[in-house]
């Protein structure tokens, strides 16, 4: 694993795609957000998720009361990998198909060459016992996060499960042209993507990456 191999996963519905080739992927706030958006994760994490604050403690918590905090709401989460528990959660306790289930991909370098605002965890978001870091440890990243366990297919143990769903947070609208790839289940997928407007060289069909 080195910094400029690094990629975000972000899932969402195949039918907010075509908002997506046009505006970006948005934020909820944001003046171009899509008012049609279908969402695909729990409420009940979206609602916490909308009131929960956590600290940018780089690691130090005993600076606490020192340090910046942000309400997780207010940016737009993505992975580290494939094959997240949320997708699970979603595959197996929901009625939303994966042929519904789009990854879009962007790459971490082209985000860190732009002024976004932006943190990343090392652990699952809510958990009290997550770090989260600033832009100033990015180069960091390869060390600071757990990727055996992030890019591990079992994740049952809790710590394991904690680590794999390290997010990256990022605040402002992210352009289509930032998005390398989108990742489909099957042929009928990438052709309704290509019918919402993607081009077919940034599709790729992966039933690996869904469970």
């Amino acid at each position: 694993m080195n910094l400029n191999s690094i990629k975000l996963y972000r899932i969402t519905h195949i039918k907010n795609i075509k908002h997506i080739v046009k505006f970006g992927i948005t934020n909820k706030y944001s003046k171009n957000a899509n008012k049609n958006f279908i969402d695909i994760g729990s409420d009940e994490l979206i609602e916490i998720r909308n009131h929960f604050e956590v600290v940018i403690d780089n690691g130090e918590f005993f600076l606490y009361d020192k340090v910046k905090k942000i309400i997780l709401g207010d940016f737009i989460p993505f992975y580290f990998f494939i094959k997240m528990p949320m997708l699970y959660k979603i595959q197996k306790n929901t009625d939303i198909n994966p042929q519904e289930i789009v990854y879009l991909v962007i790459r971490l370098k082209d985000i860190m060459n732009q002024n976004f605002e932006y943190y990343f965890s090392d652990g699952h978001a809510i958990s009290k016992t997550s770090n989260f870091y600033d832009k100033n440890h990015i180069k960091k990243i390869v060390e600071i996060l757990d990727w055996k366990a992030i890019m591990s297919k079992n994740w049952n143990e809790p710590i394991i499960k904690k680590r794999k769903q390290a997010e990256f947070l990022i605040r402002e609208d992210i352009p289509e042209k930032f998005i390398c790839n989108y990742i489909c289940y099957d042929e009928s997928s990438k052709q309704k993507l290509i019918e919402y407007g993607v081009k077919e060289n940034k599709i790729i069909v992966d039933r690996e990456a869904y469970y």
